[in-house]
């Protein structure tokens, strides 16, 4: 892949796909919450990308649920961030059957293919969609281990991670400073 940033251009070699799609909805969410706060309070979720922006209508904070993998009909528990995005990566949505097992959508640029991966889902609260979207991403290509380990490094990500196996691991930048809280269901 070539960069030229004078042009403002990407070239990659013959055959070679860019698929910009969870980066492009994070974009766009950050963008749609750019244009409509101009109004007062706004909140973009363009497909689990969410972008928020202005006065919270909670007291001090938006409350975003983070879906509970496992059980489609209880959740993790509940973010409160006071701006920024919100992004969930994860396996088990876009999937499908082949000759080789399931495979599903999140494919790893290290190998071409789906990643193996032993987290479920990612989500991550970060200073914008956009970002949100590329650090949870990234996470879930690291696993566990790595990824915990990348989120922690950071002084604006704060993420809930969910194993395969195990309770969620809950690591980052929460806490006043960020204006980030993490409040687990009972």
């Amino acid at each position: 892949m070539y960069v030229d940033r004078r042009a403002a251009t990407l070239r990659v070699a013959a055959g070679v796909g860019l698929d910009l799609g969870g980066i492009a909805k994070g974009w766009l969410a950050d963008a749609v919450v750019r244009r409509l706060q101009r109004y007062g309070a706004a909140l973009a979720d363009l497909g689990g990308d969410i972008a928020l922006g202005g006065t919270p209508p909670a007291p001090d904070a938006w409350e975003i649920d983070v879906a509970n993998p496992r059980d489609d009909a209880r959740v993790l528990g509940r973010l409160r961030l006071r701006g920024g995005g919100v992004a969930t990566s994860g396996v088990l949505g876009r999937r499908w059957v082949t000759a080789n097992g399931i495979q599903h959508h999140i494919i790893d640029p290290r190998t071409g293919h789906p990643t193996i991966t032993d987290l479920l889902t990612v989500t991550v609260a970060a200073p914008s969609a956009t970002t949100a979207e590329v650090a949870a991403k990234a996470a879930l290509l690291l696993g566990v281990k790595e990824g915990c380990r990348a989120l922690a490094m950071s002084d604006h990500l704060a993420g809930v991670l969910m194993p395969v196996q195990g309770p969620p691991l809950v690591i980052g930048a929460f806490g006043d400073r960020t204006g980030v809280f993490w409040e687990p269901e009972p």
